[in-house]
């Protein structure tokens, strides 16, 4: 019969991150194993157990390791090193060092003899994500804070200066796992650069089109859906933080 097949080197799940019921994908040196999905191990078998079947593939053997989700006819075929007319569509490379730069990126490129990536995505929608999710208790907390404070300054004066004095000292002390968090090209290598700050915006900017003009795949569509959706349920929840502590302001 004929059914889409997909031949990859590497890891699976750059390539179609599907979710198994039966086996898993090839691993990396694995180069007779191929994964079908599951209305292609029905078309064939009538059955999903079926780890360990011989199927044929252009006139190659090759071994099920595992099935997955999924309502297309679909094999991923694992690359074999005696196939060298095989030519790609589409290479990948991901990880890294932590804090590693885009600079990184295309040095590596370079000197691997790759060219010019199309692009590099350095994960910031993961913060972009965690940022969003924590807005509607930031404002919360910011609020509370101030209502804090100005009760301390209204019901004990003299406590203002110690308050604050804690305060600094707590900033202080957090600073370091502050500036941890942030991403490596954040940082400045001087913080007196004016230069740097001025051209942060921009660099940020550059990342955002190019992550939202890379040329989509199934997990970047579903990626880039999820940050929209969450776009909207966190304007939503810092509205309705704002109006809450627009009720909740005390009187005076």
């Amino acid at each position: 019969m004929t059914a889409d097949s997909i031949a990859y080197s590497g890891d699976a799940h750059l390539v179609w991150p599907a979710e198994y019921i039966a086996g898993a994908a090839p691993g990396i040196m694995d180069g007779d194993g191929c994964a079908v999905s599951q209305a292609l191990a029905l078309r064939l078998w009538g059955s999903i157990d079926i780890l360990g079947m011989t199927v044929e593939v252009d006139g190659v053997e090759r071994i099920v390791r595992g099935v997955f989700k999924g309502k297309d006819e679909l094999a991923l075929i694992s690359f074999r090193d005696e196939d060298t007319s095989q030519s790609w569509s589409a290479a990948e490379l991901t990880g890294g060092p932590d804090g590693a730069v885009r600079a990184d990126a295309e040095s590596y490129a370079s000197a691997s003899g790759l060219g010019r990536p199309d692009s590099i995505l350095m994960g910031g929608h993961n913060r972009v994500a965690g940022f969003l999710a924590a807005m509607p208790l930031i404002i919360l907390a910011v609020y509370g804070a101030a209502l804090i404070a100005g009760f301390i300054k209204k019901s004990w004066p003299a406590a203002r200066r110690p308050v604050l004095f804690l305060v600094i000292i707590l900033l202080a002390v957090a600073s370091p796992i502050l500036i941890g968090a942030l991403p490596a090209w954040m940082i400045p290598t001087r913080w007196s650069d004016f230069t740097f700050w001025s051209s942060l915006l921009g660099r940020a900017s550059d990342g955002l089109r190019e992550f939202l003009g890379t040329a989509p795949r199934l997990r970047d569509v579903e990626l880039r859906m999820l940050l929209v959706y969450q776009t909207v349920i966190a304007f939503a929840a810092a509205c309705a933080a704002v109006a809450a502590c627009l009720r909740w302001r005390p009187k005076t």
